[in-house]
């Protein structure tokens, strides 16, 4: 598949036939050598036109005509559909999760939507980790409100791109995530770079005591 224009695109239509599909990246444990989970993102497609939406444009859309709330649901159940192979054979896998986040500054907060879908999946939610950009939610409280609930279901909380202009270092002890998740700019090039070497120890360091 090529990556198409969006140009007159109705994301409804896609979501409507469920024309989208997860990826999955491996997310690899250095100390333990091994994969120990995959990151889903997904991607829009069109049947007839052998072309594929990038996740970036697909959200973006459906953020324009007003339901990122509906594809958001759609994307998060067919990342389980397909994680949930992996995990019968092993159960102790993870499942990264990239949730439009935006979502809780509309009243979204905590629906138990999510935990009903892992469940009827199978899958305990413990191995479920919810990504959070947390530079794109403006009602702090909300978003405290919303990481205390699902840390209460079992599920684990992640904060995404740590060390990036836009992240917060602040709001680590605001939210007490369970995964510090650093930015690429950091570790890009980070062989040659000692700024950058010391930077991600630091975060490293920090991880480790809280």
């Amino acid at each position: 598949m090529i990556e198409c224009s969006t140009d007159n695109v109705n994301i409804k239509e896609i979501i409507a036939a469920e024309n989208v599909f997860p990826m999955f990246q491996p997310i690899v444990s250095i100390k333990q050598k091994m994969t120990i989970g995959m990151e889903a993102l997904c991607r829009g497609f069109f049947p007839d036109r052998n072309n594929v939406i990038q996740p970036y444009a697909l959200f973006g859309m459906a953020e324009e005509q007003d339901v990122l709330l509906e594809l958001d649901r759609l994307c998060r159940r067919k990342a389980l559909e397909e994680f949930q192979h992996l995990y019968q054979q092993n159960p102790h896998f993870l499942l990264f999760l990239n949730l439009s986040i935006s979502l809780i500054d509309k009243g979204f907060v905590g629906s138990n939507h999510l935990q009903k879908m892992v469940q009827s999946f199978h899958i305990n939610t413990s191995n479920i980790v919810i990504e959070i950009l947390e530079s794109n939610v403006k009602n702090i409280d909300d978003l405290k409100k919303f990481v205390r609930i699902y840390k209460d279901f079992g599920f684990l909380i992640a904060i995404d791109d740590i060390g990036s202009g836009s992240s917060n270092l602040s709001r680590i002890h605001l939210l007490e995530p369970d995964i510090l998740k650093i930015d690429m700019s950091i570790i890009r090039n980070i062989d040659k770079e000692f700024y950058k070497q010391e930077v991600f120890k630091s975060i490293v360091n920090l991880a480790k005591k809280i």
